[in-house]
């Protein structure tokens, strides 16, 4: 089964946007969970939401699609980047980021399709290789780096990740904890596959343990058996909570 792609689209041409995302759409496996005008609103976006692919513009005023990029690749940041151009010739620049594709416009929707396959067929060569780094390879276990060595654990068996200042911890469903050596954003880009979700700067959670969600207040519960915990959301994950309908938890 495929996993459903995670796109987010930064263009300052609404007309482009659009037409990408009506692309985009027709593929069921597609989700746009963002589409903004500038470099700003996308690094924003970014931060809160980690999509799996960036189709970015690479002519946009004040900060353009390298430049973004650019700061992409300084943050450390993997995620596969289609850039969209209306210039058949690439800057040197762009070719140094190593761009997954390029979209030139105007294109159609077997081109779109044409890149839908290399980000799939990248996706699932990530997710190979992390669950062969991370130890999930051996009787489905997560393997996590700790200050006095490794812990091996189920991903059923943890309710959440959460940042105390310098430290991160895990926290699983018996009521313990322990301390790990890994900032949220690598784990979040290592475990997002196996249904947790950074829903803000200092907490991920296991999906499977959510109970409720409190759209007034922003705040989430998890529960395991009479236990609960109340975490808030990043407002942009409202749409996302919205859409849970359509999976199966627990």
């Amino acid at each position: 089964m495929r996993k459903m792609i995670r796109a987010m689209i930064v263009d300052d041409d609404p007309a482009s946007r659009i037409i990408l995302a009506k692309y985009l759409g027709v593929d069921n496996m597609v989700s746009v969970v963002g589409s903004v005008s500038n470099a700003r609103e996308a690094m924003e976006l970014f931060e809160q939401l980690l999509p799996d692919v960036i189709f970015l513009d690479i002519n946009m005023p004040e900060e353009d699609g390298i430049q973004f990029a650019s700061k992409l690749r300084e943050m450390n940041a993997l995620v596969p980047i289609v850039f969209t151009t209306a210039y058949r010739d690439y800057a040197a620049e762009a070719l140094n980021l190593k761009p997954l594709d390029y979209l030139v416009k105007p294109f159609g929707i077997d081109q779109v399709f044409e890149v839908l396959s290399k980000i799939q067929a990248n996706l699932n060569e990530h997710e190979r290789v992390g669950r062969k780094l991370w130890g999930e390879l051996i009787d489905n276990k997560l393997k996590l780096k700790t200050p006095r060595g490794f812990i091996f654990v189920e991903h059923k068996n943890i309710l959440f990740f959460r940042v105390f200042g310098t430290v991160n911890e895990v926290h699983f469903t018996n009521g313990t904890s322990e301390r790990i050596s890994y900032t949220l954003k690598t784990l979040n880009e290592e475990i997002e596959h196996l249904n947790f979700l950074k829903i803000n700067r200092s907490v991920i959670i296991n999906l499977s343990f959510l109970d409720r969600v409190d759209i007034k207040t922003e705040n989430c519960f998890l529960r395991v058996n009479t236990e609960e915990h109340k975490f808030s959301f990043s407002r942009d994950l409202l749409r996302y909570f919205q859409n849970l309908e359509t999976i199966r938890l627990g």
